[in-house]
């Protein structure tokens, strides 16, 4: 489970997206807070350049599985994790990622991408829904 975190392959359910999104929000106060409250740094002083760097840190620990689950719902939906790039466009980029990954389905079945995460593989025998 832990692995997944950190992997870009395979597909991944909008469950998994909301859920790992509010664990990385969490998770950032959580790190920022555990690091500055021994040092006494107050974290809402915009001014205390300290409190500025602890917050990035701590940002930067979620970066790469935080690109892990955009991926790895971008190839639910049967599209390429380079669409993460859309995020650098102010406001429209981001709405349309929390739209694409938060909201709508993924494709129905297998994609290029791996098996539907919805719909676990049970069968031992391979069939061919065209023939059934």
């Amino acid at each position: 489970m832990f692995a997944q975190l950190f992997s870009f392959k395979g597909r991944s359910r909008r469950a998994d997206f909301w859920i790992y999104s509010g664990v990385v929000f969490l998770g950032v106060i959580l790190a920022a807070t555990a690091i500055a409250w021994p040092m006494g740094v107050d974290l809402a002083d915009a001014s205390d350049g300290r409190a500025t760097l602890i917050e990035a840190g701590a940002i930067l620990l979620f970066v790469w599985p935080s690109l892990a689950i955009y991926a790895k719902r971008l190839h639910d939906r049967n599209l390429s994790a380079w669409w993460v790039l859309i995020g650098f466009l102010p406001v429209i980029g981001n709405a349309w990622l929390i739209v694409t990954l938060g909201i709508l389905r993924g494709s129905e079945g297998e994609n290029r991408y791996g098996p539907d995460p919805i719909r676990p593989q049970l069968t031992l025998i391979h069939r061919d829904p065209a023939v059934a």
